[in-house]
């Protein structure tokens, strides 16, 4: 993802998108549906072009009511701080409460990367105005700084961990995922250790998409069902490993907000940075659709 860090590099310091991220073929079609054992329980309940926007513009589509296409942000972040300098990677908690209060005053509603994977392939319902909240890597700070103030306004995200990082100093343990788990979040895999795709020999591309998951799901006690790509890195022969490994979706960058079926397995998220403001922030939430 983009500011993730490769191999040996703290997140902080990590470089931007990799310049090889690509789009997957829309000759890929999803499964019509979700299988039914696969599908986690629905839960009780948002990078680039920050235009300046004196509120946001509705660009969430109503609860569909059929297959297709879904407009939806999704935005991804990385670190929440107790305390930060204005950097890309590294959101200050209070700028994050002003972005979720802002969401709250214009009735947006977290929903999870499965919920949007049922409303395209099946027109399963969504709330109105729905929006999705996503964390990259499985930083401890996202159970320390981003959840309490996430419950406290109603909100579940969605958070992608790696899978030799899990009860790591400063990442998440499996305690801390269950207990995410059990409060509405869905858990992903953001690969066995943070490698891009495209640097890999086919037995090792296998154990991070494959591997990952069977680790995750290890720590977890359940099945898991998304993928994010690390540094936003897709290529074809990873996208059919994904598929073939029996995630449902998958997570890469970009700038739209809407979501189609032949886009499942690269769906654009929208880079929340740690130097916008609320106007930029804002701007995540509309077009381009």
């Amino acid at each position: 993802m983009a500011g993730c860090a490769r191999t040996g590099q703290a997140a902080a310091r990590d470089p931007g998108p990799a310049s090889r991220t690509t789009v997957p073929p829309t000759t890929i079609v999803a499964p019509a549906t979700v299988p039914r054992s696969t599908s986690p329980p629905a839960p009780a309940t948002p990078a680039l072009t920050p235009t300046p926007a004196g509120a946001p513009t509705d660009d969430a589509s109503p609860p569909p009511s059929h297959p297709g296409p879904v407009t939806v942000p999704i935005l991804l972040y990385h670190h929440v701080r107790a305390s930060a300098p204005l950097v890309r990677y590294s959101l200050d908690a209070r700028r994050f409460e002003t972005q979720l209060d802002d969401l709250v005053a214009h009735d947006y509603h977290t929903i999870t990367m499965q919920d949007l994977v049922n409303a395209i392939r099946t027109g399963a319902p969504l709330p109105e105005r729905p929006i999705l909240i996503t964390f990259d890597d499985g930083n401890r700070d996202a159970l320390d700084q981003a959840f309490p103030r996430m419950r406290a306004r109603g909100m579940v995200g969605v958070i992608y961990v790696v899978g030799n990082r899990i009860g790591a100093d400063g990442f998440l343990t499996r305690e801390n995922l269950r207990l995410l788990r059990d409060a509405g979040w869905e858990i992903g895999s953001h690969g066995m250790t943070h490698v891009a795709l495209s640097d890999l020999p086919a037995e090792a591309l296998a154990d991070e998409i494959e591997g990952s998951k069977t680790a995750i799901e290890a720590a977890l006690g359940e099945p898991i069902h998304s993928f994010a790509y690390p540094f936003g890195v897709m290529t074809e022969e990873s996208l059919l490993l994904v598929i073939r490994a029996g995630y449902t979706s998958g997570a890469g960058l970009g700038i739209r907000n809407e979501h189609r079926p032949d886009g499942l397995f690269y769906l654009s998220r929208r880079e929340a940075r740690g130097t916008y403001g609320l106007e930029a922030f804002r701007a995540l939430l509309g077009p381009p659709g």
